[in-house]
This record gives C-alpha cells, sequence and structure tokens, in this order.
C-alpha cells in the first residue's frame, strides 16, 4: 500500500510522461503500476487517501457456530471412553446408527 504522499508523486510523474506524449499503459507498466489503480488514484475521493476504518474489523459470528453448551456436549462426547481414541469420521457414523445425534463432522 502506498501513502497519498507516495500516490501523488507518481502521479505526477505519469501525468508528465503522458505530457510528452507517452501513452498511460507503457508509462504505467513503466514504473510496475496497473492502469486500474492510476485511474482510480485520479478520482477526486482518492485525494483523502485510505478511508477505510483500520484496525476494526466487524466480528461477524458464523450461523452455525455451536454454542457453548453444544461445544461442551461435544467435547464430553469425544473425550468419553467410547470414543476417545477415535477420530471424528468414526465416531460420527458410530453416532448415526445409534440414533444419537450432537454435531457434524466439519
Amino acid at each position: 500500500m502506498t501513502s497519498v504522499q507516495q500516490r501523488q508523486k507518481l502521479l505526477g510523474l505519469i501525468d508528465k510522461a503522458c505530457a510528452a506524449g507517452a501513452r498511460l499503459q507503457p508509462a504505467c507498466r513503466q514504473i510496475g503500476l496497473s492502469c486500474r489503480s492510476v485511474q482510480r488514484w485520479q478520482r477526486s475521493e482518492a485525494a483523502a487517501g485510505d478511508q477505510r476504518p483500520s484496525g476494526k474489523r466487524r466480528y461477524a459470528r458464523p450461523a452455525n457456530k455451536l454454542l457453548e453448551e453444544e461445544r461442551q456436549a461435544v467435547m464430553a462426547t469425544l473425550n468419553s471412553e467410547a470414543f476417545k481414541d477415535l477420530p471424528p469420521s468414526q465416531i460420527v457414523p458410530r453416532l448415526a446408527n445409534a440414533g444419537v445425534y450432537v454435531a457434524s463432522e466439519s
């Protein structure tokens, strides 16, 4: 990611090259940028820089996340004497044969 000052300097160089007769794509290629990045930087709202709230990611709880009680039930089942040495790929079918559903294998 580039700072606003770096972007303005690069845009100035590209503008100068284009004013001297260079086409945009070769000028961008020369400094290692895509034409699309330059076009995005030239928009009026790009002058303020990155507008994303940094470090403030929203955490979305997955819809299928187990509740704490469900998680405890799964852990109790996995750690029980009958299943403690088996992988989930063997535990789930055995529970299904017994007609018990605790959680999916995944």
